[in-house]
């Protein structure tokens, strides 16, 4: 977000915590643009964040949002209701993108300020059914904006052929080729897969993506199948190679989905990443139905949605995209689709949104 908005002429800074652990200054944040791929135009800043663990949150969130209003900004933009609240209370225009429901006390205790606070410029949902969750907000309904997550198009403008993508990963042409992209904790549906895997030997399930330890744990869990690779973390700019190596694209999420934290459950609302990926990869792609990810794949239209936990669906979907012209269908429209989920439309979409907002301010 803060890369296109600054490519669309804007002065863009982003205040970053610096994290225990790595060393201060300029490496720190070489560390932080490599791993978010932050080109060298957006500002870049750390700030203080003396602590592990949640005592300090708090000193770094105030610390924030003094430091943004040192700098007497348009507008703040954060993911952090606490710190927006109190941006907005030390005068400054703010937009809150949600992106959860189960914020904790004081979080929640600050976005229901927010969101009557005259300095709020607008909330931003990552998917329609987030909104809904959130009613007991009462966000003023003209101050609400849905947009869902999107994709660094730049890394798939340039589409690549299923054979040049199979010769560069050293896969074998006549496979029929499965591939699962992302993490593999609990809920990402590894071992659904694993078992879909067992019952089509035929194909070749590749795994991309996922922790050093998550890898390990399938690896075992794979044991004795030889249908079944995982490559573990690759690189951005490879990830895609795999992903239009792909016959079938799956993101078979469970009901016991979980973010990172190993905690919280988004799945009802996400708005997953990776599946604008798979859209701009133009091959087609079998996903759980749940309320955010169908806000955005349509079953039979470009994409196949299967209940969640099921592998006999999960199986089926597979075996129908063995028909080619519905497979390409599905990855063209998906591919088509995808072009209204750039990080560069959705940005231009929400300013465009609140430009008025900050002219009346």
């Amino acid at each position: 977000m803060t890369a296109a908005m600054r490519a669309m002429g804007n002065d863009v800074e982003l205040i970053s915590p610096s994290h225990p652990g790595t060393l201060p200054g300029i490496r720190t944040t070489a560390h932080l643009r490599d791993r978010f791929a932050l080109p060298a135009s957006v500002t870049l800043t750390t700030l203080p964040n003396p602590f592990s663990d949640r005592r300090g949150a708090g000193i770094y969130l105030h610390l924030a949002a003094l430091y943004a209003a040192s700098q007497k900004p348009t507008l703040v933009y954060t993911r952090n209701p606490r710190i927006a609240y109190t941006a907005a209370m030390l005068g400054i225009k703010v937009v809150y993108e949600c992106h959860g429901v189960d914020r904790g006390i004081r979080a929640d205790r600050a976005a229901r300020r927010l969101a009557q606070h005259r300095n709020l410029v607008a909330v931003v949902y990552i998917s329609d059914r987030l909104r809904i969750l959130n009613g007991s907000l009462q966000v003023p309904s003209d101050k609400e904006i849905v947009e869902h997550d999107a994709v660094d198009w730049d890394r798939f403008r340039v589409a690549r052929s299923q054979a040049e993508a199979r010769q560069q990963l050293a896969f074998a042409r006549d496979r029929f080729l499965v591939v699962h992209a992302g993490h593999l904790y609990q809920g990402r549906g590894a071992e659904l897969i694993l078992k879909v895997a067992r019952t089509l030997p035929s194909a070749l399930f590749v795994f991309v993506g996922g922790r050093r330890d998550d890898v390990q744990s399938a690896r075992r869990s794979a044991a004795g199948l030889s249908n079944v690779v995982l490559v573990g973390h690759q690189s951005l700019d490879r990830v895609p190679w795999f992903l239009s190596a792909a016959d079938v694209l799956i993101m078979p999420y469970s009901r016991d989905a979980v973010t990172v934290d190993g905690r919280t459950r988004t799945i009802e609302y996400a708005s997953p990443m990776k599946m604008f990926e798979y859209m701009a990869a133009g091959r087609a792609i079998v996903a759980s139905r749940f309320p955010g990810i169908s806000e955005v794949l349509r079953n039979g239209e470009n994409a196949l949605l299967v209940e969640p936990d099921s592998s006999d669906e999960l199986i089926r979907a597979i075996e129908l995209l063995k028909d080619e012209p519905l497979a390409r269908s599905l990855g063209d429209r998906a591919r088509q689709d995808v072009r209204h989920y750039t990080w560069e439309g959705r940005s231009r979409r929400i300013l465009e949104a609140i430009a008025p907002r900050l002219k009346a301010g």
